[in-house]
């Protein structure tokens, strides 16, 4: 990918990323000119192991690729190619950097549940990770939890995952209507959230119908991740998120209402999103059969 650099010179971000991962990867020194160029992109290059086995080349970089400088906005995330490569014999490990929002749910806190385990293996990864306080997690409201939603995350952009877990699912969604946005977040992954919840201390938050037909335009993707056995919230809840956002369902067999404290299916998922590309346009992402012709 060639992008041009504050002082305005064209520079390959892609070969350039891979060749201070090769130099990190393998102990020496990058040259120096490379340097000043691997900073302006906010390249970060770390060693990692081989994912193939022995078989494998003997170098191997994980390039992660931060692009959270809101005055190089034409770096954007959705443009930089992800999965695994080879470069000059090294194989690299593509990934982007995600700022995660976690939102617990009814008499939830950060430390509930799932969430430091979470919290701690998405850190792992290289995410920068919030788990929200809420207030009044005992006797939730609906306009006190989005306030809490809007002071501590503030505005969003397209390198935002928005998760929310029960009750946080269904504040999840009414943050995303109510926050600021710079770009399209990334995406929103909804756990075990309820449709609607018949009772009186709940009924702030389902009291008002949220606009689905906007909703489903203020994030590039939504997953709803549900499982079959859930005695609290009903899967059939998952499947009318999933028809009314177009969203990824992923069903889970065993998993109740996900108050344990590690799960497997969430940090795969959750990974896979980050890293998963955005379509702009329809058809974008496939060749240009006809570049050709403009050429004549």
């Amino acid at each position: 990918m060639i992008l041009p650099r504050a002082d305005g010179e064209m520079v390959d971000t892609h070969a350039l990323g891979a060749c201070a991962a090769r130099y990190e990867s393998s102990s020496l020194s990058p040259p120096k000119e490379k340097l000043p160029a691997l900073a302006d992109f906010g390249l970060v290059a770390t060693p990692t192991s081989s994912p193939h086995g022995s078989s494998a080349p003997q170098k191997l970089g994980l390039l992660r690729i931060q692009t959270r400088h809101k005055s190089e906005s034409f770096l954007s995330s959705n443009k930089i190619p992800r999965g695994v490569f080879c470069f000059l014999g090294v194989w690299f490990i593509v990934a982007v950097i995600m700022r995660i929002i976690l939102i617990p749910g009814f008499k939830a806190t950060p430390a509930s549940n799932f969430f430091p385990w979470l919290y701690e293996e998405l850190r792992k990864l290289g995410h920068e990770v919030l788990t929200v306080n809420l207030p009044n997690v005992e006797a939730p409201d609906r306009d006190e939890w989005t306030k809490a939603l809007l002071e501590q995350v503030g505005a969003v952009d397209d390198q935002t995952v928005i998760i929310g877990h029960s009750l946080g699912g269904a504040s999840a969604l009414r943050f995303l209507e109510a926050a600021e946005a710079f770009t399209t977040p990334h995406a929103v992954v909804l756990i075990s959230t309820p449709w609607m919840i018949n009772s009186e201390q709940f009924r702030g938050f389902f009291m008002s119908e949220l606009d689905f037909e906007v909703l489903m335009w203020k994030a590039s993707k939504f997953v709803v991740i549900h499982s079959r056995d859930d005695k609290t919230i009903p899967f059939d809840h998952a499947e009318k998120y999933a028809k009314v956002l177009h969203a990824k369902l992923v069903e889970v067999a065993d998993a109740g209402h996900f108050t344990g404290t590690q799960y497997p299916i969430l940090l795969e998922t959750i990974a896979a999103v980050c890293n998963e590309p955005v379509v702009f346009a329809p058809g974008e992402t496939l060749p240009d059969e006809f570049s050709d012709l403009a050429e004549r």
